[in-house]
């Protein structure tokens, strides 16, 4: 499987989130896990005007000159650029994922809680939005996305309103939703059912942050959690989608514990068919 990753995407942030430094951290666990399994891939970063495509300009210029504190609340020079990288991962992640026809891999989080105008909650630009305006441009008419990070992916929802794409995103997000572990996944399933006929690509975000021992989410047990991969991968290969799948939130301590998780994510992909 093709994961798309360069060092530049991992910065250390002083934040209560691994997110920024994670990218290297889950790379590297996976290469020892999966060794041939996995292939490192090279890409391109944003542009600061691929950005504008996706906010405000006044919000993108004022984050790089530092005058805006980033999603993670600070205002640290290398965190701008190395969210250059981290859209471009997920931007050339969906791109090969439907040129290729299978599943490819993003190691990133920190996207779906950025705003048109605005960021917070660990995110600071959406690279979600900005992967599925590339496969659009790229000639794709519909596709999914299915966020199953724990928190509702608010900043995502207000972009695709703000640009009119809902008429070819289809957006579902977990979002807190209450119930039993049972009628969590079941809702899943139908909303899998739902938005995946008609679409060209899924970009799946699979939050390590929806585990019942994350400190700021939890539905999940591990098993569950499993579960929830393989219902995504194996219905997204029923229906014949191809998907790109990033990691999403994660904050339980030691971060072993969502490296543990993010393997399990790999592993059901890799199951699918990927390797």
């Amino acid at each position: 499987m093709q994961v798309f990753y360069r060092p530049e995407q991992s910065v250390i942030v002083h934040s209560a989130s691994p997110s920024a430094g994670k990218p290297a951290l889950v790379v590297a666990d996976w290469r020892q896990r999966f060794g041939e399994r996995i292939t490192i891939a090279d890409f391109e970063p944003v542009t600061r005007e691929d950005f504008y495509r996706v906010h405000d300009r006044a919000y993108v210029d004022a984050v790089f000159a530092l005058e805006r504190p980033n999603g993670f609340g600070t205002r640290q020079p290398e965190v701008p650029e190395s969210l250059r990288y981290t859209s471009g991962s997920m931007r050339a992640a969906a791109l090969a994922a439907w040129r290729g026809g299978g599943i490819t891999a993003s190691p990133t989080a920190g996207l779906h809680h950025a705003h048109y105008r605005g960021g917070g909650a660990y995110c600071t630009f959406n690279g979600l939005v900005l992967a599925a305006l590339a496969v659009l441009d790229a000639g794709v008419r519909q596709l999914a996305i299915i966020d199953c990070d724990y928190h509702y992916g608010d900043g995502t929802h207000d972009i695709l309103l703000r640009l009119g794409l809902y008429d070819h995103v289809r957006h579902w997000s977990l979002g807190e939703r209450s119930g039993s572990e049972r009628q969590v996944l079941a809702r899943l399933e139908a909303a899998l059912a739902e938005n995946l006929p008609g679409s060209e690509l899924l970009i799946y975000q699979a939050g390590a942050d929806s585990h019942e021992d994350d400190p700021l989410g939890g539905v999940f047990s591990t098993a569950g959690y499993r579960e929830r991969d393989r219902m995504v991968f194996t219905a997204a290969g029923r229906a014949g989608v191809p998907v790109a799948w990033n990691l999403a939130g994660g904050y339980q301590e030691p971060l072993a514990k969502v490296l543990e998780l993010h393997a399990i994510t790999m592993q059901e992909a890799l199951a699918a068919g990927a390797g």
